[in-house]
């Protein structure tokens, strides 16, 4: 039947201070689509229960390749497109490391601070910091280690937070809303 044209929009009902991070969460269970942002949830029921991001198709993040596709009212009232930078991004439980391989396209889309932290330097949910050299480091959380916190315990060791089950593979399986290794996020 070919791909869907049916459009569902849904927005935060929180304003976003420009110029500080914030977090941002989408999730599809059937035909609901449920969008956190900050921790407030707003949620659309969309036409068809088709899964929204199948593996191996774009995605787009911060608007589409096409904006004239989309209703009137999905854009009206905001006539600046997003301008910002993404950091820290996770599709289907799999963290996706934002560089030239990954990203086929961008507009509007920058490098988070254009220093070496610019990019996705940490993995884990670490915290890049610069030394006086402009060098980045990593600050990791408790449970990974590594230069860039590549290594991370196991549920084993740490349990899994938020009602997440352990799997025999040591990493946990989050419910719903809940991601990050130790469904933390």
């Amino acid at each position: 039947s070919g791909p869907s044209t049916h459009v569902t929009v849904v927005r935060s009902v929180r304003m976003l201070a420009i110029g500080e991070w914030h977090k941002i969460k989408m999730a599809q269970r059937g035909r609901w689509l449920t969008l956190w942002v900050e921790g407030s949830a707003s949620s659309a029921l969309a036409p068809s229960a088709e899964v929204l991001v199948e593996p191996d198709s774009l995605l787009y993040i911060g608007g589409l390749k096409d904006v004239s596709k989309l209703p009137h009212n999905a854009i009206s009232g905001f006539p600046i497109p997003f301008r910002g930078c993404v950091r820290g991004l996770v599709v289907s439980g799999t963290r996706i490391v934002l560089n030239e391989t990954n990203i086929v396209e961008s507009r509007n889309i920058r490098d988070c601070d254009g220093t070496a932290c610019g990019g996705d330097s940490c993995e884990s949910g670490g915290h890049c910091w610069l030394d006086e050299k402009l060098q980045p480091h990593c600050i990791c959380p408790e449970y990974a280690k590594g230069d860039r916190c590549e290594y991370s315990e196991t549920c084993k060791l740490i349990p899994c937070k938020n009602n997440g089950r352990c799997l025999r593979s040591g990493r946990c399986s989050c419910p719903n809303g809940w991601g990050g290794f130790y469904c933390e996020i």
